[in-house]
């Protein structure tokens, strides 16, 4: 064999480890860039890449047609899909679909047995799937089955108490969200029409839920939904009547909610000149510092820092959605960048997020989509 000299040799190391550096980072920059995200409506289930990297999003396009279908969530694996929605023919469901190569395969659906859902939640072990049926005032639980499809419907809790002052929207109950707590012992569903948050324990082991207690809301506030801090030690109610955020200091252990605050989402003299106007919905940012609301009919985003010290709330600003009725908005898991889907003008807005202010910036990219209700990211 004829033995290479050792420029020849350094030549040929050097190629080898040029050519792996490059497929790493290849596949470094291909897991970071593209962000594959699940979009619910009325037209069905679509999917878009977010480009992490250039800021940009794809026009979404089917994944599943499924009437109706509005709220999702995923399993931790990424591996399962469930969706709210349902047909005359059928009535209210929620469905399993597998998650495969950025493909979604219908594994079954299950009668919530009181109308449509509004929003569907799974616990910490993704093992119950829980849900909330605005028009049929209940909330159910559902086993699942080692592959991810529903196995059954467990337990339908209607719900009952005194209505809100609202004659419009608060004839009878509206469970309108359900989530479970960080420790996961417990479940937690803001009902628009009670002005409480009607708070379940929850039994793994039965795949069922029970009633514990709920927390008060101020009168006519109507909640709508929910989200924890990133430490667990508050929750944050958006109340959807009133266009405002109630701060909650949480205790695990009773499972109990105090309210330490109520803050606008948007400024009093401004909604007086609203015909309508209604919250939408809250998220926190991944790194735990602020937190936003969708405002419809004012057609904003508002941003609030949270305190460090005690989980309250103050005003950094409030941001034009360039959306039409923005009935949701989420934070791609870098925290790097908003989607805002405008209801009635099918659209998808994107925006940056400054991580060290919270503040907002349009990309003047926007993208339409049938009507968009909710964004899930592939985990």
């Amino acid at each position: 064999m004829k033995k290479l000299s050792f420029r020849t040799r350094l030549a040929k190391c050097l190629a080898l480890t040029s050519c792996l550096a490059s497929l790493l980072l290849s596949s470094e920059t291909s897991f970071a860039r593209d962000q594959l995200v699940w979009i619910g409506g009325p037209a069905g289930i679509h999917k878009a890449i977010l480009n992490t990297e250039k800021g940009t999003i794809s026009t979404p396009e089917l994944a599943a047609d499924r009437p109706g279908a509005g709220f999702l969530t995923i399993n931790k694996a990424g591996t399962r899909l469930y969706a709210t929605g349902g047909s005359r023919k059928t009535g209210g469901t929620v469905a399993a679909y597998a998650i495969a190569d950025g493909q979604l395969t219908f594994l079954n659906e299950v009668s919530t047995d009181s109308g449509a859902s509004a929003h569907i939640a799974l616990d910490e072990t993704d093992s119950i799937l829980f849900s909330a049926q605005y028009g049929g005032g209940t909330t159910s639980s559902y086993a699942l089955k080692e592959d991810g499809s529903i196995k059954k419907l467990t337990m339908l809790m209607g719900h009952e108490g005194d209505f809100g002052p609202n004659e419009s929207r608060q004839t009878k109950p509206h469970p309108h969200w359900v989530g479970v707590s960080p420790d996961n012992k417990w479940l937690l569903v803001p009902d628009l029409g009670l002005d409480d948050v009607i708070i379940y324990e929850i039994d793994h082991e039965g795949k069922k839920i029970s009633p514990h207690g709920r927390a008060a809301t101020h009168p006519g506030g109507g909640p709508r939904h929910f989200v924890f801090g990133q430490d667990g030690k508050q929750g944050y109610l958006l109340n959807e009547l009133d266009l405002t955020v109630t701060v909650y200091d949480y205790d695990g252990e009773a499972g109990t909610l105090t309210a330490t605050q109520v803050i606008e989402s948007v400024p009093r003299d401004e909604l007086n000149k609203l015909l309508r106007a209604t919250c939408s919905e809250i998220r926190l940012h991944p790194n735990g510092k602020f937190l936003y609301t969708g405002n419809r009919g004012h057609d904003s985003i508002t941003a609030f820092a949270i305190s460090p010290d005690d989980g309250k709330l103050s005003l950094i600003e409030n941001e034009n959605a360039r959306a039409s009725w923005p009935r949701n908005f989420n934070l791609d898991p870098t925290g790097k960048w908003m989607l805002v889907g405008g209801q009635m003008s099918n659209t998808v807005g994107l925006f940056s997020v400054d991580p060290e202010t919270g503040e907002l910036q349009f990309q003047n990219r926007t993208v339409n989509s049938p009507a968009p209700i909710c964004f899930v990211f592939q985990p």
